[in-house]
């Protein structure tokens, strides 16, 4: 598995319309930051994905891991899982 997303939202917590928090942890997403190059190396040797961001979800798009109507927003971030069959 895959999790990756943007480094300005590492360390925050993201609240949606109905409450819920997303706390993005270092724990969860941390670890190296990557280039785009190697986002998408890592992207297309991963069997599931857990993006979140402006950025790391747009790359996944402008490179054919998935469809725009398939990104959903949580607080007004981005969101985008994606199952690599």
């Amino acid at each position: 598995m895959l999790a990756v997303c943007d480094a300005e939202l590492l360390g925050k917590t993201i609240e949606a319309e109905d409450g819920l928090k997303l706390e993005v942890s270092e724990k969860f997403y941390g670890g190296e930051k990557v280039d785009e190059e190697e986002l998408i190396r890592l992207l297309s040797e991963a069997s599931f994905s857990n993006l979140l961001g402006e950025k790391a979800v747009k790359i996944a798009i402008d490179n054919g891991f998935a469809h725009p109507n398939s990104v959903i927003s949580f607080g007004g971030v981005p969101h985008l899982i994606i199952m690599h069959l």
